[in-house]
């Protein structure tokens, strides 16, 4: 009988044992599903001074690039006009001298 009960509490003790083993990979199998789905713990707050920086900095770049671009036209628009300007003159010269070949013709 000894021998029964000796048999027994072994077997309970083994089967103790798979279901303790059975258990903890369950629960491993659960926390890696787990850690799929959620969010990592931590959170960092982002460094809105460093955004802001980064923003101003940017704003910063285009007004100087549309300033930048708006000198480019202004000298364009100057050497254009000087261009108009000097071809209005040489015309005029063009037009006073077929006028004065003109009457002098007559």
């Amino acid at each position: 009988m000894t021998d029964d009960v000796s048999a027994a509490l072994h077997e309970i003790a083994q089967l103790l044992r798979q279901r303790v083993e059975q258990n903890a990979d369950a629960a491993k199998r659960a926390d890696e599903r787990l850690a799929h789905i959620r969010p990592p713990r931590e959170f960092t707050m982002p460094d809105f001074a460093a955004l802001e920086s980064k923003r101003e900095a940017a704003a910063a770049a285009h007004r100087e690039e549309t300033a930048r671009q708006r000198a480019e036209d202004v000298a364009f628009r100057e050497r254009f006009l000087k261009t108009i300007e000097d071809q209005n003159a040489l015309l005029r010269a063009l037009l006073d001298r077929v006028a004065s070949n003109a009457a002098s013709a007559k």
